[in-house]
């Protein structure tokens, strides 16, 4: 059992390192922004599937999933193109 004790230490440790290299590249992903304005200002909106307030959105250059939504009325959908230089408005 004393030799199993060094494997699994460093098995450890590498789960852990290449746990902090995924989150420390995903924090130097270029940066977007989509500013979004709904009314009436109780609409859902979505931006990739997840919950987003009304505003400024800071989000990685690509392309994105945007729904706003409200019971009553028309449905938004649309994916846009996000840049590093030029804000998406919605």
């Amino acid at each position: 059992m004393n030799r199993r004790w060094p494997l699994l230490i460093i098995a450890c440790a590498l789960f852990m390192w290449l746990g902090y290299l995924k989150t420390s590249r995903a924090h130097d992903l270029p940066q977007g922004q989509i500013n979004i304005e709904v009314a009436p200002a109780e609409a859902d909106i979505m931006i990739d599937g997840r919950q987003a307030p009304a505003g400024e959105n800071e989000v990685d250059i690509g392309p994105h999933k945007v729904k706003v939504a409200m019971e009553g009325f028309s449905a938004y959908e649309n994916t846009v193109d996000v840049t590093q230089s030029t804000p998406v408005y919605i």
